[in-house]
């Protein structure tokens, strides 16, 4: 599924399995990267032909396939090309060497520069370039820029007429982390080798990477998968998972979701959430609330159906369970925890409700932190419940300082997965969803202006509501996911981040999904 996410030592697995196991020359994994760059110059680029290219080789791999973007651009009719190497030319890897060699059979001279006295004593004599590509560092970085390639790069960062071009990754970002180490190249495209690549992903490196393509180099793809677990969605599949309606069917054949939450003062949580159970596509939802809250939801819902249940102060209680049941028997999901409250009755309720329930479970908001307050009650749950956890109730989940779970968040995520046998959605900025399996994906939509009040029902709401048509955990999760940041995005387009309203999602996620038909096209 999905484009992969590499670490360093990951691509690298990759690759020598691709060469030593499957025979494929690195001379044409290279050969292959270098062309895809050149065929991502001249889709991005409505003037490739006529730009002037400045290409910064390295000594290594990297700097290879610069060469071959050098060569390809020549081949294609290319007048203005200029490659120059970075350092001592017998320190190149022998595959970067040969391509070195190709140039000077074909009489082009690759300058070698050292220092940024001779750099700007070469820039100087060059045709005034509008393209500078960067082939210095790939994945292999492990300690920040210094040097006489720090401060190229500083220089070629204030350059701001310049088309800046990042090979593989931009020059001073490391593959296995979003953070920023040291002074590193800031590009307007990068063109990347295989797979994604952490520092491509996660901010606030992500942010030098400017727009993203992926080349095909020609590693087996069943190679990749082995080597990667982490995934980036692609939208043409997650449609596919959907699927489309039958003309013969009915209701029933969508989902039966039961919201379980609200309390006084908390009634719009679960109000919310079954409204978008609804609007993803549920064939039927009910909300059962405390009974004192009954009358209340009945006047703000059409659509749903509502359940009053027995109470104790006005929240949850044991004794709603026996009142649920007949419900439940005939119900598919329950997203328990919107607007539910903390209160120990309550408590009592979720540890019985646990027990009980063996169908598809969404927990959120409140459900969790009462889970954190009672970590042994995991034992009791439904094998693949999906947690939706945002930072603050993952850290009481896990013991943590909000601070740990930021810092950690792709390790934690993938661990707390996999020891509580739990599909964790773990909210923020780039989502990550993870399975017991290992498996992981990083939602690729969103923005800021979701981080507002009711937007966690809103999502809950999705999965549930997605859940009961695929009666699948792992692909309503990720596709519940992908389809509300999605709708938020439209939304923010319309009406603007600071503007933007949890309800306002209920309105556009129709227009989401057939946001979902069309393709975003990041593969080369």
């Amino acid at each position: 599924m999905g484009i992969r996410i590499f670490d360093a030592e990951g691509m690298r697995a990759a690759d020598r399995e691709a060469i030593e196991d499957r025979g494929i020359p690195s001379l044409l994994l290279m050969e292959n990267a270098g062309r895809g760059v050149v065929e991502g110059l001249q889709r991005c680029l409505p003037r490739w032909f006529h730009e002037r290219y400045l290409i910064a080789c390295g000594r290594g791999n990297n700097g290879g396939d610069g060469l071959v973007v050098a060569r390809h651009l020549l081949d294609r009719g290319v007048e203005h090309v200029y490659p120059v190497l970075f350092g001592d030319p017998d320190r190149m890897s022998n595959d970067a060497r040969w391509n070195l060699e190709r140039l000077k059979e074909r009489g082009i001279e690759v300058p070698v520069v050292r220092s940024m006295e001779e750099w700007r004593f070469l820039y100087d004599r060059l045709p005034e370039p509008t393209v500078i590509v960067d082939a210095l560092f790939g994945t292999g970085l492990s300690r920040p820029l210094e040097g006489f390639v720090a401060e190229w790069v500083q220089w070629v960062n204030r350059r701001h007429h310049l088309i800046r071009v990042a090979v593989d990754v931009p020059s001073g970002l490391f593959a296995d982390t979003g953070e920023l180490p040291g002074p590193a190249f800031h590009a307007h495209y990068t063109f990347t080798m295989a797979g994604l690549k952490h520092c491509l992903v996660f901010p606030p490196a992500c942010e030098l990477a400017g727009q993203w393509y992926v080349i095909s180099i020609g590693t087996p793809p069943d190679v990749l998968q082995r080597h990667s677990s982490f995934v980036w969605p692609e939208r043409v599949e997650l449609r596919r998972w959907l699927g489309r309606r039958l003309l013969d069917t009915h209701k029933g054949n969508y989902g039966r979701i039961v919201i379980i939450g609200g309390a006084p003062g908390r009634l719009g949580a679960p109000w919310m959430a079954g409204m978008a159970a609804l609007r993803s596509g549920a064939g039927l939802v009910t909300v059962a609330v405390p009974r004192s809250c009954w009358s209340s939801l009945m006047a703000m819902s059409r659509e749903l159906m509502t359940l009053g249940v027995p109470e104790e102060d006005g929240v949850w209680c044991e004794a709603a369970l026996s009142f649920l049941e007949p419900e439940l028997e005939k119900t598919d999901v329950v997203v328990l925890g919107p607007g539910i409250g903390t209160a120990p009755a309550t408590a009592k309720f979720i540890r019985a409700f646990l027990e009980m329930w063996r169908g598809f479970l969404v927990v959120d908001a409140d459900g969790l932190n009462i889970l954190a307050k009672h970590p042994e009650w995991l034992d009791v749950c439904p094998a693949e419940a999906v947690f939706t956890p945002h930072p603050g109730e993952m850290a009481r989940l896990t013991g943590l300082t909000v601070k740990e779970v930021l810092e950690r968040r792709v390790a934690l995520a993938r661990q707390y997965a996999e020891d509580k046998d739990v599909i964790l959605v773990l909210k923020g900025y780039r989502t990550l969803i993870a399975h017991p399996n290992g498996e992981m994906v990083v939602n690729p939509t969103g923005n800021p202006g979701m981080a507002t009040a009711g937007m966690g029902d809103i999502l809950s709401g999705f999965i549930g509501g997605l859940m009961g048509q695929l009666r699948d955990a792992w692909r309503a999760a990720v596709l519940g996911v992908y389809l509300h940041g999605l709708t938020g995005d439209l939304v923010a387009k319309q009406r603007g981040q600071e503007a933007l309203m949890a309800t306002d999602l209920l309105d556009r996620v129709g227009d989401a999904l057939r946001e979902l038909e069309q393709d975003d096209v990041r593969r080369l």
